[in-house]
């Protein structure tokens, strides 16, 4: 029987290439891949293939520049790839031995880690992965309530519990870094990462989620493979936090000198 991507193979190539039916047909492309491993293989060459940016699938016109940004976070992945693997590693070994505990101020310093490799070169380190051991306690508090509503949406009906996920996906995407590159609270920064979600077009931080759940859908597919699409996803997104955060940034102010008074009698 054959894969619903290699059935669909003609259709799907076409309408990437014609643009038509944009968002639906990328959305039901995201869902589908998200069970279907071929799915997610044959949806990311269609995309690598079209010569239209992802955004455009949900805006209608060209916006942020994935192609860019796919290719610098390949260059970073490529050149570091023994730390990323390593630090990875050791996140995810820490995370299992405690439990999940310490997942979440682990993750905290994993992304403020690439986000240095994303904005100066740095090379990772084990280390940085304490680094903020700080906000321990706001991030686990932040991870129950989470968990929480995530259990109570699971146990009303499956929707709610998939719609908490999605929307804690989409609006607390970029709070991480925020509250270790910014050193903002955690209340502050779900309100920031909000605000640059929001920012528009929205179709780019759409976007960018659909390229981030294939990425980590692939790997959690493999096995294995999560070690290598894990920070490899964490590269991209914390790409286009950056540009996101120079677009936030306030224009610079002009001093505007006044003039002096004329002499008297002038």
């Amino acid at each position: 029987m054959l894969f619903p991507s290699a059935r669909l193979g003609p259709w799907w190539s076409s309408c990437f290439r014609d643009n038509r039916y944009p968002g639906k047909i990328f959305l039901v492309g995201i869902v589908g891949g998200v069970y279907d491993i071929n799915f997610n293989i044959f949806l990311w060459y269609c995309i690598n293939r079209s010569p239209l940016k992802i955004g455009t699938f949900f805006y209608g016109r060209s916006c942020m520049d994935f192609k860019a940004h796919l290719e610098q976070t390949w260059s970073l992945f490529v050149a570091n790839l023994p730390a990323l693997l390593i630090s990875t590693l050791v996140l995810f070994v820490c995370s299992a031995i405690t439990l999940g505990i310490m997942a979440p101020v682990l993750m905290a310093g994993y992304m403020q880690s690439l986000l240095l490799l994303v904005r100066e070169n740095r090379k990772p380190e084990v280390g940085d992965l304490f680094g903020y051991m700080r906000l321990f306690f706001p991030l686990l508090v932040f991870t129950i309530l989470v968990a929480l509503v995530f259990g109570l949406g699971f146990a009303m009906l499956v929707l709610p519990g998939i719609a908490v996920i999605l929307a804690v996906t989409f609006f607390c995407m970029y709070m991480m870094p925020l509250m270790t590159d910014r050193e903002l609270g955690l209340v502050e920064a779900v309100k920031e990462s909000s605000r640059m979600a929001l920012q528009p077009p929205i179709g780019e931080h759409v976007a960018v989620i659909a390229v981030f759940l294939v990425l980590n859908s692939i790997g959690n597919s493999t096995g294995i493979g999560v070690l290598f699409t894990q920070p490899f996803a964490t590269l991209f997104v914390l790409s286009v936090y950056e540009i996101k955060r120079r677009r936030m940034l306030p224009p610079p102010q002009q001093n505007e000198t006044t003039p002096p008074p004329p002499p008297p009698g002038a």
